[in-house]
Order: C-alpha cells, then structure tokens, then sequence
C-alpha cells in the first residue's frame, strides 16, 4: 500500500483527503459484484432532471470486452492500464429525453457519476 501524506487547510472528510490516483494497478483481481457496487454508487449521483445521462461500457480483465476496451486505447495508456483489473468507457447522452433538445448538464452529470464512483 502506497503510503501518501496530503497537507489539507482544512479538515475535510478522510476518503476525499487520502484519495490516490495511481497510474499502477494491483494485480488483485475484481468481481463483477465488486464494479456493479461501484456502479450502483454512481448510479445515485444527482443529475439535472433526473436523466442519468451517463452510459457506461466496462468489462474485467480476461474478457472479451477489457480486450476491446483496452484496444481502443493509445500505446501510452496502454502502458499502464494493461494491470488495470476492470475498464471501463464513460459516455453521456448529449440530448434531452425524447427530444433533440440539448442537455448541456449532461457532461457534468457525469462528473458527479464520476465522484460517487
């Protein structure tokens, strides 16, 4: 475990304060049940008109769907998201429901997907 210091101003909650953004992956695998809870807890993220615009394409390493995933990416961040045990596309609904009308909160919407997650 990669041991961080963070100097806060303030105190502020202790998930958000020793968040760790890695760009190396254990090789621990992860279980479908283990994305689908990180899932469900974007899932409940606030989003302007109750829309959830977000779309999310993921598969877990040794699947078919990592390896196309994975594929998509560019040889840089194939470099270190080859450990990475789960990948996942992250993509919104640009339009309103049943309309061609613009949803322009829809890629902050996804951010706060992002955050629950």
């Amino acid at each position: 475990m990669i041991e961080k210091n963070t100097p806060t101003q303030f105190d502020i909650n202790n998930l958000v304060e020793n968040r760790w953004s890695p760009r190396t992956f254990a090789s621990t695998p992860i279980s479908e049940t283990q994305v689908k809870t990180l899932l469900e807890a974007g899932r409940w993220a606030p989003s302007s008109s109750n829309m959830q615009p977000w779309r999310i394409i993921w598969g877990i390493k040794g699947t078919q769907m990592y390896d196309r995933i994975f594929n998509c990416l560019d040889d840089f961040n194939r470099g270190w998201a080859g450990n990475a045990q789960v990948l996942w596309i992250n993509a919104f609904k640009k339009t309103m429901n049943d309309s061609d009308k613009e949803n322009f909160h829809a890629l902050h919407d996804l951010g706060l997907f992002m955050g629950n997650v």
